[in-house]
């Protein structure tokens, strides 16, 4: 089969390589909870970035070149594990691959738990858009924020993967006010999947974005430290909920995290935390998990026209350098997709 492989952690020029390789499981059985799909697309997160360059290196001890990298895929059923009944060969779903016989490939592997099927009203490269970016908008807006109706969400960074689904998810979830941050060429994007307010960070000074939109809920995106700051100013240190896709410091991490790094994140979390302990500063979390049972409620949202997805760019796999370095840039507006077949 066709695949992306990283030969060696480094730049996505240094890193992928697309090149002929055996299909996974190809000679032997599925492992029992396993599923093989046919991949048609799947989409780009900056995590795969991370991982191809050996960032995460420290933490996920498995993952040694060579490996395929990607996580979100849609596509058709190709063989089921002996222990699989959700799924049939020729099903259309849509999840997240295991870590390194990943969705960069003509087939990857994932587990049944991570598999869900494909609404009828999208196309395979809008679905692929929707794991890792929808799970972690709804976890880190249910699972880590303990969102409740009538509360106010303010979104840093409205405009990207995981804002831009954090935005609508927010809405449905029952929230009375939703505001989001992005940059001025981006406001008319981010209104119209439903902001009721959009901040342009360019413009306005963030402790004045924090007072105005008054939050129950931060969610930062970006993973920008001065929103803590103005967050521990503004927002209620009883029931407020400060909520990151990133640890303290994480925007400026541009080397491989090792015992120094952790040692360093470990005392600014701690210390994040007593200070809500001690009625200091709101509730403090990242989010690290993401349960995989949430896609069945986004998955009916999909299916019932109110969740979308939009696509700045679509790539083919032999454009997948491309399509890396254009993420690593930033600013994307929405989702990225690397066309694996037709």
């Amino acid at each position: 089969m066709k695949a992306v492989v990283v030969e060696t952690f480094g730049e996505p020029s240094k890193a992928f390589k697309v090149k002929d390789i055996p299909i996974p499981f190809h000679d032997k059985p599925l492992e029992p909870s396993q599923v093989r799909i046919q991949v048609k697309s799947a989409a780009i997160n900056p995590v795969d970035a991370k991982i191809s360059r050996g960032l995460l290196a420290s933490v996920l001890r498995k993952v040694r070149p060579p490996f395929v990298p990607g996580f979100d895929f849609a596509g058709i059923v190709e063989d089921t594990g002996s222990q699989v009944r959700l799924f049939s060969k020729g099903d259309a779903v849509f999840g997240r691959a295991c870590l390194t016989q990943g969705s960069f490939a003509e087939y990857c592997i994932a587990e049944e738990n991570d598999v869900h099927k494909m609404p009828s009203n999208v196309t395979f490269d809008q679905a692929c858009c929707f794991p890792v970016v929808g799970l972690t908008a709804y976890c880190g807006l249910v699972q880590y924020g303990r969102i409740h109706r009538g509360e106010r969400v303010l979104v840093v960074g409205g405009s990207g993967g995981v804002g831009s689904q954090a935005v609508p998810i927010a809405k449905l979830l029952g929230a009375s006010f939703v505001g989001a941050v992005c940059s001025k060429r981006n406001v008319p994007f981010v209104k119209s999947i439903g902001a009721d307010k959009v901040y342009d960070y360019e413009d306005t000074p963030i402790m004045d974005i924090v007072r105005d939109c008054k939050p129950d809920i931060l969610l930062d995106t970006i993973g920008i430290d001065e929103y803590w700051d103005v967050a521990c100013q503004c927002m209620s240190t009883k029931t407020g909920r400060f909520v990151c896709t990133l640890p303290p410091g994480g925007s400026s991490y541009e080397h491989a995290l090792d015992w120094k790094s952790f040692l360093n994140i470990s005392v600014a979390v701690t210390k994040r935390k007593l200070q809500h302990w001690t009625r200091r500063a709101p509730a403090y979390s990242i989010i690290i998990t993401l349960e995989p049972a949430h896609l069945r409620e986004i998955s009916e949202w999909i299916e019932q026209d109110k969740l979308k997805v939009s696509i700045e760019n679509i790539y083919s796999l032999d454009e997948v350098i491309q399509a890396m370095e254009r993420l690593e840039k930033g600013r994307v507006v929405g989702k990225l997709v690397l066309k694996i077949q037709p």
